[in-house]
């Protein structure tokens, strides 16, 4: 018998560094208070996890006219070329929305620091990107077999937060990050 895919057989990381300093020491003492205790920021965020989309492979043939006809054919092969190079994370609200503030924060930050750079270190990787995000494809007995590195990340957008007083009881809610990254790494652990 041949088992379906589970859904949840997946980890989203955020490799160290994602999170500034300045917002890791400003949630940290509140992070440690919680009854549940994360050791870091990183497993806070990553704990509030709820989805990740894939990027997509498109691929467009190359055409040509052939004796006045159409000519299709495939174009050289490039990952990266027939990658969608988006992709969006999904988190479950928190208790006092703070994640959405840490990404809130990390949103202004990160566009923020663009101003704040001198314009002979623009050039340069570091500050320009987030990151790295690794994506780990877990087998039925929860060992890693795909690891996929999603390089030199930029934030995109952030979907936005309902607010209602006329429901006062808990929901499952959650908000949208939408980022680009330059470059894909994937390593496949079968051996």
């Amino acid at each position: 018998m041949i088992l379906s895919a589970k859904n949840n057989n997946f980890i989203v990381r955020f490799n160290r560094g994602f999170f500034y300093p300045n917002i890791v020491k400003k949630y940290e003492s509140y992070i440690k208070r919680l009854p549940v205790p994360y050791e870091t920021l990183h497993d806070y965020m990553t704990a509030s996890i709820q989805s990740m989309t894939f990027p997509a492979l498109t691929a467009e043939p190359v055409e040509q006219i052939l004796h006045d006809n159409k000519y299709s054919s495939r174009g050289g092969f490039y990952l990266e070329k027939y990658l969608s190079r988006d992709f969006t994370l999904t988190f479950k609200l928190y208790e006092g929305y703070i994640n959405y503030w840490v990404m809130f924060d990390l949103f202004q930050e990160f566009y923020a620091s663009v101003l704040n750079t001198p314009k002979d270190k623009l050039d340069t990787k570091k500050g320009r990107f987030l990151s790295d995000v690794t994506l780990s494809f877990l087998d039925q007995t929860g060992f890693e077999f795909i690891a996929v590195e999603l390089q030199q990340i930029l934030i995109t957008s952030m979907s936005e937060v309902e607010l209602n007083y006329s429901s006062n009881t808990a929901e499952f809610k959650t908000f949208n990050m939408n980022f680009k990254y330059n470059f894909i790494n994937i390593k496949k652990r079968l051996d």
